[in-house]
């Protein structure tokens, strides 16, 4: 037994709160290990000094070098003390508690007995539970639709951009293409920036309390948020808090002030006078003059913006804010601006940008999901770059979920790309057209069938490509002629699909099967009696599956059912018990 392998402490994934009465403990472990791990529990104040109660513990997550045992305690009395008990495949024994390892069982209240207070009511995650249902679909505005006079347009539709290219689209625009939007299959929009900007992509925001006249203004957005919504359709928006634009009121005192400025405390001076041209102050990324750094552990900075956020809740009646540069500001104004925020609205949902793994914001604390594109690059290794096999895959995005509270994979936004990346179709240009799409499908039905809420970047469903911004920031295709009418359909079908299965929502990730020379992952997603079997071939070859190489349950239903979904040509052989799968291929079961 790897005793140095073996963990459990107390933080919030290990001691988890699913509700008033539930539980949820882990223990990690080296992989294929131990061969079984009991949980010995019971009441922290009861005249028997050992607790009685046990369980076994079920595996939940397997990585390259760790499994991952989970169970969940119904509990009267949430005051809770346990011990481990753990067997290996060899025969050895340990307890295992606060002080460490031990031959026999310790015992007595102060023998090291790990440790649960209480589940107070405050503990309970409150999570909305809207968002795992939905298809959100991102729109950068003025590149979406335009709707009226183009008098605003420096560029044609369709020209290819620059970085300081406009074409005029609006919100009235958008609110002419939601029924566009409902025939596909979208739920959730989630807009770039609207408000008062200089600039095409509103990063740079000079007024936070108007909407960009090139957009429309405060009766436009309500009236795209009320369209909106009687088509079931919710509305997120773009919160840019790291930083102001430079045309921002507070900067230009601070320019014109200079020490003086009551706003100097905003923002980074670096030395005086401050100097656009000198850009001697902090700003997002490197050097970025018209966005200079806001100062948000200044608490008059962050009741500014508080406000901000509560007079658009309320005004628009919000159902989400996705928080720009997230993890570049202060967590205690994230506090404030949660629980403010979910007094108005205890459903809003919570988005921050996090290129990585974000668990740290993900506590019940701060955000609700982050945009997931720590997933994103496990999905690229797999698929687009080829640097990795099925099984890696595999054991790479369970050390992702791992970190996260169990069902806090479900709430993360699966991005394949935004307006910060090159679109995935970029990645396939150097193929013909038929593989090209074969690819897009395989890799958007991957995006759909692994934990997380799909976010669909405008027009990759009608195969609108691009390289990194700005070309990724391409105008929509709407001439019906130019779409990619074998995608669209695709994407129609898929989500669908995805809408009308549960499972695909709520579902836990667990392999069943994984081939690294034939690249061929089997996963199932669980919920409670439910569950969904994905086969997926992502080799460039046609591969044979031996049933009789799956256990007998999962065997069973492949033999017994056909696919209620997938992607290309496949063939069940009832007598040779072989499963054949075209190359590039998901099935689901």
């Amino acid at each position: 037994m790897i005793l140095s392998a073996i963990s459990h402490s107390y933080n919030p994934v290990q001691q988890s709160v699913i509700d008033k009465n539930t539980l949820e403990l882990r223990i990690e472990t080296a992989r294929d290990d131990i061969s079984r791990v009991v949980l010995l529990y019971g009441p922290r104040y009861t005249e028997n000094e050992d607790p009685s109660k046990s369980k076994e513990l079920k595996l939940l997550y397997q990585t390259a070098e760790r499994d991952i045992y989970s169970i969940r305690l119904n509990l009267s009395d949430t005051r809770v003390r346990y011990i481990f008990y753990l067997e290996d495949y060899k025969g050895n024994s340990y307890w295992y508690n606060e002080k460490g390892f031990s031959i026999k069982r310790p015992r007595g209240h102060h023998s090291g007995y790990f440790q649960f207070p209480i589940i107070n009511e405050s503990d309970i995650p409150d999570w909305p539970d809207w968002p795992k249902k939905q298809v959100v679909y991102q729109i950068f505005p003025d590149r979406f639709n335009r709707s009226g006079d183009d008098n605003i347009a420096k560029n044609s539709w369709g020209e290819l951009p620059d970085s300081d290219s406009v074409y005029g689209g609006n919100l009235q625009g958008i609110i002419d293409k939601l029924d566009y939007l409902v025939d596909l299959g979208i739920t959730a929009i989630y807009l770039t920036p609207i408000f008062e900007s200089p600039s095409n992509h509103k990063y740079d925001i000079d007024d936070y309390y108007q909407v960009d006249s090139n957009f429309g203004n405060i009766e436009t957005a309500q009236k795209l948020v009320t369209e909106a919504h009687k088509r079931d359709i919710k509305i997120i928006l773009d919160a840019v808090f790291n930083h102001s634009g430079s045309g921002f009121f507070a900067f230009q005192d601070l320019l014109k002030n200079g020490k003086k400025s009551k706003y100097v405390n905003w923002y980074h001076p670096e030395d005086f006078p401050v100097s656009l041209d000198k850009v001697n102050y902090k700003t997002f990324a490197n050097n970025v003059k018209q966005m200079p750094k806001l100062n948000m552990d200044n608490l008059v900075t962050q009741n500014y913006f508080l406000e901000v956020a509560k007079y658009w809740t309320e005004k628009l009646e919000l159902d989400g804010w996705r928080l720009d540069v997230s993890d570049e500001v202060s967590s205690t104004f994230w506090y404030k601006f949660r629980n403010e925020l979910k007094k108005i609205n205890p459903k809003i949902f919570i988005i921050g940008e996090v290129w990585y793994r974000a668990n740290r914001w993900l506590e019940g604390e701060q955000f609700d999901s982050v945009m997931n594109y720590d997933l994103q690059k496990d999905v690229f290794s797999l698929i687009i770059d080829q640097t990795i096999t099925a099984d890696i895959f595999s054991k790479r995005i369970q050390n992702n979920f791992k970190n996260y509270k169990t069902g806090i994979p479900n709430q993360l936004l699966n991005v394949l790309d935004s307006h910060d990346t090159p679109r995935v179709s970029w990645f396939f240009n150097q193929l013909d057209k038929s593989k090209r799409d074969k690819k897009i499908k395989l890799i958007s039905t991957l995006q759909f069938l692994l934990p997380g809420i799909p976010m669909i970047y405008y027009g990759s469903e009608v195969g609108l490509t691009g390289a990194d911004d700005p070309d990724c920031r391409r105008t929509m295709i709407w001439n019906k002629e130019k779409q990619n009418k074998n995608l669209l359909s695709h994407y129609r079908k898929l989500i669908k699909y995805y809408k009308d299965q549960p499972v695909l929502h709520n579902g836990i990730y667990s392999e069943i099967y994984s081939d690294p020379v034939k690249n061929i992952l089997i996963f199932s997603l669980e919920l409670e009696d439910k569950s969904k079997i994905i086969i997926a071939n992502f080799s460039e070859k046609k591969h044979q599956i031996n049933l009789n190489n799956l256990n007998s349950r999962i065997k069973e239903i492949i033999e017994n059912n056909k696919p209620e979904f997938y992607l290309f040509s496949y063939q069940i052989n009832l007598e040779s018990k072989k499963l054949k799968v075209s190359s590039n291929n998901i099935l689901i079961f």
